[in-house]
């Protein structure tokens, strides 16, 4: 069955919000003028010239500042419509928090202009196909003037707004039950990576619909569930028939990092990317060793040194140290904790030579290093050191600048950093001076 072309990534060019914009144009609505304030935000209002606080709050009213919501509220002969237009207009923070403007303005000033106003702005306000944000105003329009929310405007707030979380999906609840077509619940499950599909009827998750909403953009699977990511359809170019996650896997294998690994997932990936491919580093490697850490039943590291650099900057900044100076102090702490002759780095940010690039990862490599040298690797400390044993002839030296470098018998052998503050720190050898 072919499905209409309401598969669509990109919010601007959906059906739904096509349709909402020939209907504004068509009954001669405009948006708000977008006004800027020349002074900072969060300022008192006593600290405005009176002449100039409604354009202040043209540019600056939020629910978040209670003083300038009280304000509007204390006067409305001087806020008409056209002022909360503009509001909408200039600062989409007033469509923002529990009193957005929708949850107190005068009832009377809740049309349909104003409804698609506020729609137009919180899409235009987010970055690309980014969702969330933006829409407190939405259910605020529903509780006091729930008509004025078109199936457009429905689909439009699936897309941009709704997400699944631990109390369930909220926008689905409150989404009238005529509204729940299927174009209502591809922009559902389009760029949303909460697991939406578990509420999605069944009746409607046909072959069809997954594969227009994979096809549209494969990372559509992160909302799949598990009965849906385990079924199979035709892909081109293969004579068999996959399941979804391996077809994602095949379209883009950065992908892994949205689909719940199992030991069949695993293997297969391996199967199609070496242990030399960005997917695998990028994608792949961080997922992989999580997982193994739960199958295992191994506890995740205890990054002691950098919980003390966080106690040892607080600590600091509430006995009045300047920001940077509690940083410092922090930073100072997780270097004077880090043992440097029982720990070397897990990571290496060099290249696999070409001969052993399909047996090891970077890290897998570096271990094999260690061995080779008589390094005898305990486990992992922390998320950036393993604890070793070290040979009697091995040593570390300091060489300024977050640079160290392991000498054996003298000679170097192995150079790492260990640079950053502790809260963005970046532990890793650069260079490896022998051979397998």
């Amino acid at each position: 069955m072919l499905l209409p072309s309401f598969f669509e990534r990109t919010i601007t060019k959906m059906p739904a919000y096509e349709r909402l914009m020939a209907d504004f144009t068509s009954k001669g609505y405009t948006v708000g003028r977008c006004v800027r304030s020349h002074y900072n935000s969060d300022l008192r209002l006593a600290q405005i010239p009176t002449d100039e606080i409604k354009a202040y709050l043209t540019a600056e009213l939020s629910g978040c500042h209670k003083e300038y919501v009280e304000y509007v509220k204390d006067r409305p002969a001087e806020f008409d419509k056209q002022f909360f237009k503009d509001c909408i207009a200039s600062n989409y923070y007033a469509l923002e928090f529990e009193q957005n403007v929708f949850e107190w303005m005068k009832e009377d000033f809740i049309d349909e202009e104003l409804v698609m106003c506020a729609m137009i702005r919180a899409v235009n306000m987010r970055y690309v196909d980014r969702r969330g944000e933006c829409d407190d105003w939405f259910y605020s329009v529903y509780h006091r003037k729930p008509e004025l929310l078109t199936y457009d405007m429905y689909v439009l707030g699936a897309r941009c707004f709704a997400s699944k979380l631990r109390d369930g999906n909220r926008f689905l609840a409150i989404t009238p039950e005529e509204y729940r077509t299927q174009e209502y619940y591809a922009a559902l499950c389009t760029m949303n990576n909460s697991p939406v599909m578990e509420d999605i009827p069944t009746e409607v998750l046909t072959d069809a619909f997954l594969i227009r909403l994979i096809n549209a953009s494969p990372e559509n699977v992160s909302c799949f569930t598990q009965e849906a990511l385990e079924r199979k359809a035709p892909m081109a170019g293969r004579q068999e028939l996959v399941k979804y996650w391996q077809a994602v896997i095949l379209l883009d294998g950065y992908l892994i990092r949205e689909i719940p690994l199992n030991d069949e997932r695993v293997e297969f990936f391996l199967s199609v990317y070496d242990k030399d491919s960005s997917e695998y580093d990028i994608g792949f490697k961080s997922r992989y060793k999580e997982y193994l850490r739960e199958k295992n039943g191994t506890k995740a590291p205890n990054d002691r040194s950098t919980r003390l650099a966080a106690m040892a900057t607080l600590a600091g900044a509430l006995s009045g140290m300047s920001t940077d100076g509690a940083v410092d102090l922090g930073n100072n702490v997780a270097q004077a904790t880090t043992n440097r002759t029982t720990g070397l780095p897990i990571q290496y940010y060099g290249r696999v030579p070409k001969e052993f690039a399909k047996k090891y990862d970077k890290e897998e490599y570096l271990l094999e290093i260690y061995k080779k040298l008589g390094i005898q690797v305990l486990g992992e400390r922390d998320y950036f050191y393993y604890s070793v044993v070290l040979p009697e002839e091995a040593t570390v030296a300091n060489e300024g600048y977050g640079s160290y470098r392991l000498e054996i018998n003298g000679e170097p052998v192995i150079s790492y950093i260990d640079r950053g503050p502790f809260y963005d720190r970046s532990v890793h050898v650069t260079d490896i001076r022998c051979t397998l």
